[in-house]
């Protein structure tokens, strides 16, 4: 056992070290995330996950990771993970949270996937929630804070929900050439299932940067869709 004993100042001079520490691990809030790492994922703007990983590791070397929720969520489809990274040197402690969805329906319709389909997804969630919690934590330490803080979330609008009702009315408008009534009926069944899925999206939209992405995407989509109908009735 050491003979050595701890006095005030030798804390004081622990406090005013972890206190420069905790310092240099802020300078993250003050650093611009580059370009390069930004990528657009349905109408959201996100960083690499590799980037972000290096940068934390850089101005927290080392770190304690609590895993405090990690199940699936049997009602709603969904992994669920929710973990907590301590910094062992400035005690700092963040948390992060992810959702991840098991899309087991195929699109648009009641049919589920087959089973090794849902395995790999299960899998792939699993691993996205995790990942996602990650991300989340990194973000509340300052890690590309000027990516994820200063995003306003804001509505989707009354004229969006107008001109969604108005592509979907185009879609509608389309005339459906076909002679052979069996092929007519598969193809009215296919814009039934079309319309359905597209509803059922439009549904789960929230912000206006997500709906306004959906509707070019959509109208690019009912353009060509009536370009190909056009040109079969020539």
């Amino acid at each position: 056992m050491s003979s050595e004993i701890i006095t005030t100042q030798d804390i004081d001079r622990y406090e005013e070290v972890r206190k420069k520490l905790y310092d240099i691990a802020s300078e993250s809030y003050r650093k611009a995330t580059p370009k390069d790492v930004i990528k657009e994922k349905d109408g959201f703007s996100y960083a690499e996950f590799s980037y972000m990983l290096h940068e934390f590791r850089k101005l927290h070397p080392n770190t304690t990771i609590q895993v405090i929720t990690d199940r699936f969520n049997e009602k709603y489809l969904a992994f669920e993970c929710t973990i907590v990274i301590t910094d062992n040197i400035t005690h700092e402690s963040q948390s992060g949270t992810c959702v991840h969805p098991v899309p087991a329906f195929n699109q648009g319709t009641d049919n589920i996937k087959t089973i090794k389909q849902i395995q790999n997804l299960l899998s792939n969630a699993k691993k996205s929630a995790l990942t996602g919690a990650m991300r989340h934590c990194f973000s509340n330490f300052g890690i590309c804070s000027d990516l994820y803080d200063t995003e306003i979330i804001e509505e989707v609008t009354d004229q969006q929900k107008e001109r969604f009702l108005s592509l979907i009315d185009e879609i509608l408008d389309i005339t459906i050439t076909e002679t052979d009534p069996i092929r007519l009926q598969e193809k009215e069944n296919s814009r039934s299932v079309w319309i359905k899925s597209l509803n059922d999206k439009w549904n789960n939209i929230t912000s206006l940067k997500i709906a306004e992405s959906f509707l070019s995407q959509l109208t690019e989509k009912v353009k060509q869709t009536k370009e190909r109908n056009n040109a079969s009735t020539k």
